[in-house]
């Protein structure tokens, strides 16, 4: 039995892509996160790249594509991806995204405010329906949105299938449903764990933010529209912003704007449960990380997992799910490895063979003399991480 597995280029935000190939079955092929910033251009060559080898390997659908969090340089390639795959007639079956209550949505569409309306993370962000719509538009027909452990025996969030179907019963929205955190997506059939979770921000905090909000905006971010309203008055945005960073604050958040956000992203581990017999080798490219992966593979967003809390979530959830020894071929670290996303303690949890950082530089920044951006600059990760652990570093650029 054989194991196959291909790593393409990682962008600022990333473009993740495997697939898992087992003899005598049909291929399991996903991709984790699909956005770059600041530039796009490399980004849309790997996914070209990736669109020939698959048609190549006689592979004709994209099993699952998974946006660990709502920013848009994590998803802002994603209508680009579907076009390329109609193109190469590989269809796109599902998009995984993260569950997120009112509340966490706001603080990701005031994050994203500057972008146009039509942007992805903002059809992302705005309401099922939105998301609905904007998946359909792509040819996806089925959206699952992953939910926290705490919000996963909530019964009211049901999505309306009747909302999804016009006044002449045509479809125009793809099916929606939840999924609860550490839920295993793998088919049938497959010898292979294919694990999501997802964490979030203490529910108190969440709770205080709107109750400000409403004391303060009169404004109830349950609703939809005024959600909308407070994202349109630069009055607003302001006002939320300084809730938001003033119960951050008091809940010992650090950087809230940015820890917030990204404290929901979608967490994934997939890993062989059999003994490969062996496995293909993997020609390299260029600019790309490609690895034959006969165990685990583990990828982490943007997880501030530097915030005691959210380290001490992910691990929790991570222990229910996996054994104690676990052993994985690569962990792809999170937010770059930055002050934001760096924790030690991951490579105890998942023992990588591989680590990849993604480089977060300045614009007009050059491979060859690097300018990291101000909060991303993972220079004492990198040392950490080569003096501490077995892990082989990769530095990837977009």
């Amino acid at each position: 039995m054989s194991a196959d597995r291909v790593q393409y280029r990682i962008g600022h935000g990333g473009f993740h892509t495997t697939t898992v190939a087992q003899s005598g079955v049909p291929a399991l092929t996903y991709v984790y996160d699909v956005g770059a910033a600041p530039s796009v251009r490399k980004l849309e060559a790997a996914i070209r790249d990736f669109a020939k080898d698959l048609v190549n390997r006689g592979i004709t659908r994209i099993d699952f594509v998974f946006i660990s969090h709502l920013d848009e340089d994590h998803v802002n390639r994603l209508r680009f991806l579907a076009k390329e795959m109609e193109r190469s007639t590989i269809s796109v079956e599902t998009l995984v995204v993260p569950w997120l209550g009112p509340v966490s949505r706001l603080f990701g569409m005031l994050r994203q405010s500057h972008r146009s309306a039509s942007a992805a993370s903002m059809n992302l962000l705005r309401s099922n329906a939105s998301i609905a719509g904007f998946a359909a538009g792509l040819g996806i027909d089925e959206v699952l949105l992953v939910q926290d452990s705490a919000n996963a025996a909530n019964t009211n969030l049901s999505v309306d299938d009747a909302s999804q179907v016009d006044a002449n019963g045509t479809v125009v929205g793809a099916a929606i449903r939840t999924i609860p955190s550490g839920t295993d997506l793998t088919p049938n059939g497959l010898p292979w764990r294919l694990l999501v979770t997802q964490l979030t921000v203490p529910h108190k905090a969440l709770q205080e933010v709107a109750k400000r909000i409403k004391s303060k905006l009169r404004l109830n971010v349950e609703l939809e529209a005024d959600r909308e309203t407070i994202v349109r008055s630069h009055a607003h945005r302001r006002a939320a912003r300084g809730i938001m960073e003033d119960v951050a604050k008091a809940h010992g958040i650090p950087r809230g704007r940015t820890s917030i956000t990204n404290w929901s992203s979608v967490g994934l581990y997939s890993g062989s449960t059999s003994v490969p017999l062996a496995h293909s080798s993997i020609p390299p490219k260029p600019g790309h990380f490609a690895h034959a992966c006969t165990s685990g593979w583990v990828h982490t967003g943007d997880l501030p997992l530097d915030v005691s809390d959210v380290w001490n979530a992910f691990e929790a959830e991570w222990r229910q799910w996996l054994p104690a020894a676990i052993h994985t071929c690569v962990a792809t670290v999170p937010h770059h490895g930055s002050m934001n996303g760096h924790n030690i303690e991951l490579f105890n949890l998942f023992d990588p063979g591989h680590a990849v950082f993604t480089y977060g530089l300045e614009n007009a920044s050059k491979a060859m003399k690097r300018r990291w951006a101000k909060k991303v600059d993972p220079t004492d990760a990198l040392s950490e991480v080569r003096r501490f652990t077995r892990a082989q570093v990769w530095e990837l650029s977009n």
